[in-house]
């Protein structure tokens, strides 16, 4: 018989459209998305995540995450896919609209400034907040697809129905906010173990 295809399942980002929103006028005018990081060439230059990184660390030394921004950039590049849903932030509670990724990753030289691109398809709304307590990523460009009920929260917030989604397929994915001069976690092999409280020696929520 035929062979079975492999099911793909639609992934929902959010994005970054700079400080204060303010490329949001031109992504949304051009169809389009992206992400900055414009001493950097070609994305799809680089074979891996850690020559990413390591050319980061290099050229965006004012940077305080290039871990962070290094996730982003290979994101952009090899997980993000076509038909993907990304929800336009502005700061960490407020929503702009959505988009449907139309394009896979492209650079663009002809651009000034925020070369590295994909096409979307833009549905815009009016500023919406999320509901209290309620907040995203600081960073530029998030994964939120298996963040168990946040993309339907993100959805009902911009009017995109999109009905329930399967629950995560047993991995669960935990945002761990830490000091690096107390607590560095990349130099310790898989299965090592810290101790992290939840509150700290006044008694207050880390």
């Amino acid at each position: 018989g035929d062979e079975e295809k492999p099911v793909v399942v639609k992934q929902y980002w959010t994005g970054s459209v700079g400080a204060h929103a303010k490329y949001w006028d031109e992504f949304l005018n051009h169809g389009i998305f992206a992400i900055g990081y414009d001493s950097t060439t070609d994305l799809a230059k680089f074979k891996s995540k850690k020559e990413i990184l390591n050319h980061l660390k290099l050229v965006e030394q004012g940077s305080k995450n290039p871990t962070n921004d290094a996730n982003a950039c290979w994101d952009f590049l090899h997980n993000m896919r076509t038909g993907d849903i990304i929800f336009a932030k502005k700061g960490v509670t407020h929503l702009l609209g959505y988009g449907i990724v139309e394009s896979d990753y492209q650079f663009d030289q002809t651009q000034k400034s925020f070369k590295h691109v994909r096409k979307v398809n833009w549905v815009r709304t009016d500023e919406r907040q999320l509901p209290a307590g309620e907040v995203m990523a600081l960073k530029t460009l998030t994964n939120i697809t298996n963040i168990q009920g946040f993309p339907e929260t993100l959805s009902k917030a911009v009017g995109l129905e999109i009905g329930p989604l399967p629950p995560p397929t047993g991995v669960a994915y935990w945002w761990l906010n830490a000091n690096p001069k107390m607590w560095d976690f990349e130099g310790d092999a898989i299965g090592s173990v810290q101790t992290y409280t939840t509150h700290n020696e006044r008694k207050n929520k880390r």
